[in-house]
């Protein structure tokens, strides 16, 4: 239990009254996406300093400190500390020479996060993990014993510094999320907060929902581009100039940077060599990028939960899923933001780690995608944006603001009320990708948010989306079409995000339609899609579209799910998923599942990417479903190609059940912003 919390944020705080001067004479604002008057940005560079940190067992580690400074003069204060590890190596000595590092804090580059935190005062630092970039060693494992160790070992080490005043921070985003998590799972008693975005909760359900595997990009799934960037820099120290890896990092033929000092380039040296004769990361990395089972996933099946046996030594292999360290997640207490987007890999994932989270937390999701930063063109001004830049930079100036407030409070003590806030914020999309309403909420779901059935009819017909059952029983088949996609700018692809107009995918399967909607729905959160099926295979994958579709007849996509006939038994994962069907997965239960060809009429359900959007007057509700999507997965395509029949009316409830808000609630839909960095 950390009691130690309430005992050190008061502490700050009296720190801070008494401290605080010029400030108090500034008007205070502090709100969701607003703050000024209660911190001053006074430093406008760093100082570098690039060390190894020893772990425990004597491996050294290879950190980046940069230190704020003015006009080039480290301050001398202590400061709060916020720290990034990473896998991709810290940093790079690039052909011209130069050092560079994604995760630098300039404070002069425009959006640059943690920039910004260091002219507010604020010590960034950045690590390599073990057998990775310059550090020595072996890593085992993500999340083994032995890399929350190395975790816990360098926060406190960074806390005893003279330079640090004891209060670390985690920020970083995808993977670097991930290990926030299980870094705050082993209670650094240093660390005060962590601010995690878009990171997973369970490997399985975010790369393969519903039991239907992503056919994910090359920098994910491994093939030669991940191979060949981690074989580089583990075992050479070098990045490729044609590695797409490198080129997306910015280190496209460039070297590992050492450490300062004259023996820098002889420790990295040795650093390579050392990871040569272990692999470590190498052969995680081959472990993930071997050829996964399509039939049975056997991958991405989560390892049983294991012990943190932190302190005994026994290093496990196993890649754990996030999940499995939610107890001790709990146990530590420490605070957490989530940032999240609803056009990230997984929209469920941070929903469900609001829901479980029982320590102080916060969530803020947004119309975003995974890489949001790609979307931002540097020379760009508001007048000259589109509608998806828009979305970006509100993002960017968002995450500025929400970050210095939330460290602020707990690494600095600064009463800003940040806490005394409705713990959640959310988008809502109006007509189209540059309008949005932002609202907030105590809980997920928000207790206002009510379900409404839209059950199915006949398909292609007038109403074939109605509120009400149809007395009568109707069907409806189509025979799969591989062809069938959703286009490459998709969620999972990791880039910018930008969906196709939906007609030629709906010509590839079945599409159920509203009536023209006579007055606006809203909704937000996970829709959920029943279908009562028959099909001429064994097994089959199911995929639903939820659109919009305008008064000229054009379809927009709003948000999408898929799910395998043979995952269609349900059971409880272990943690709190609110309404949302989830399917076993279990290898003995999938292979267990009678075959859809042999089941008669079969009740699949299954959940939709949840969403925030408005429907307004004018426009229809449309579910499109096909049996395939060759762009976005890992699809089995048999031949010939079987043929599938959809039931509804009578006694099969074939439905869409969609998240409604309110239609008395005032939600004020708005254009994106794009001020204060830009």
């Amino acid at each position: 239990m950390r009691n130690r919390f309430t005992i050190a944020v008061v502490l700050l705080n009296i720190a801070w009254l008494a401290s605080a001067t010029a400030a108090d004479a500034t008007e205070k604002v502090s709100r969701f996406g607003e703050y000024s008057g209660y911190t001053e940005a006074k430093f406008d560079s760093y100082v570098l300093e690039s060390v190894y940190v020893p772990m425990r067992d004597g491996v050294r580690v290879a950190v980046d400190i940069y230190h704020p400074a003015v006009n080039g003069v480290a301050v001398k204060e202590k400061t709060p500390t916020l720290l990034t590890v990473t896998y991709a190596v810290r940093a790079a000595i690039l052909p011209d020479g130069t050092r560079y590092s994604p995760w630098s804090p300039e404070p002069k580059q425009r959006g640059n996060l943690r920039g910004h935190l260091l002219k507010h005062g604020y010590t960034i630092v950045v690590a390599d993990i073990r057998g990775q970039g310059a550090s020595f060693g072996e890593m085992v494992g993500f999340w083994s014993d032995m890399d929350l160790r190395d975790k816990f070992d360098l926060i406190e080490w960074l806390a005893d510094q003279p330079w640090s005043d004891g209060n670390i921070g985690m920020i970083g985003g995808s993977g670097l999320g991930n290990l926030q998590i299980s870094a705050a799972a082993v209670d650094p008693p240093s660390l005060k907060a962590i601010m995690p975005a878009v990171f997973n909760h369970n490997f399985l359900d975010d790369l393969a929902m519903g039991g239907v595997p992503l056919l994910l990009p090359d920098s994910i799934t491994g093939g030669s581009s991940l191979l060949d960037y981690v074989a580089a820099t583990v075992l050479k120290g070098e990045m490729p100039a044609n590695n797409p890896i490198a080129q997306w990092i910015g280190y496209a033929g460039g070297r590992v940077a050492p450490v300062d000092g004259p023996e820098g380039e002889q420790l990295l040296s040795e650093a390579i060599k050392d990871h040569a004769t272990k692999r470590g990361l190498l052969d995680v990395a081959e472990d993930i990028s071997s050829d996964v089972d399509v039939a049975t996933l056997e991958y991405f099946r989560p390892k049983p939960a294991t012990p943190l046996e932190i302190f005994q030594g026994k290093d496990g292999l196993s890649v754990r899923p996030p999940t499995n360290l939610l107890p001790h997640l709990n146990a530590s207490r420490i605070p957490i933001y989530l940032v999240a987007g609803w056009l990230d890999v997984n929209g469920a994932a941070p929903m469900i780690w609001f829901r479980n989270i029982e320590g102080p937390k916060k969530l803020l999701m947004g119309s975003w995608e995974h890489s949001i930063t790609e979307t931002v063109r540097n020379n760009s001004t508001s007048k000259e944006m589109t509608p998806i830049e828009l979305r970006s930079i509100e993002f960017l100036e968002i995450q500025h603001i929400e970050t210095l407030r939330w460290f602020d409070y707990w690494l600095k003590g600064i009463n800003n009320g940040i806490m005394d806030e409705p713990p959640l914020h959310y988008t809502v999309n109006g007509k189209n990708t540059g309008e949005r309403a932002w609202l907030s909420s105590e809980a997920w779901p928000p207790k206002y948010v009510t379900r409404k059935d839209f059950f199915l009819g006949s398909a292609d017909e007038t109403a074939g989306l109605s509120e009400k059952r149809a007395t009568s029983p109707n069907q409806s088949e189509f025979v799969v079409d591989y062809t069938a996609t959703l286009g490459l700018d998709i969620r999972h692809k990791f880039h910018t995000v930008s969906y196709p107009e939906m007609s030629e995918f709906n010509s590839k399967g079945l599409v159920f339609t509203s009536d023209v909607l006579q007055s606006p729905v809203m909704i937000a959160g996970s829709p959920i899609v029943t279908l009562n099926v028959t099909s001429t295979a064994a097994d089959g994958e199911f995929h639903a579209v939820l659109q919009k579709v305008h008064p000229d007849g054009t379809s927009q996509f709003i948000t999408e799910g898929a799910m395998k006939a043979s995952w269609r038994v349900q059971r409880n994962p272990g943690y709190d998923i609110y309404d949302l069907p989830w399917p076993d997965g279990r290898q003995e239960v999938v292979e267990a599942t009678p075959a859809l060809n042999e089941s008669g009429v079969t009740r699949l359900e299954f959940r939709l990417q949840p969403t925030g959007y408005r429907f307004e007057e004018g426009t229809r509700i449309r579910l499109a479903i096909a049996g395939a999507n060759k762009d976005s997965t890992q699809q089995i395509e048999l031949d010939p190609p079987p043929t599938v029949t959809i039931f509804g009316g009578g006694n099969h409830d074939s439905k869409i059940s969609l998240p409604i808000l309110p239609p008395n609630r005032n939600i004020k839909i708005e254009t994106y912003r794009a001020e204060g960095l830009w």
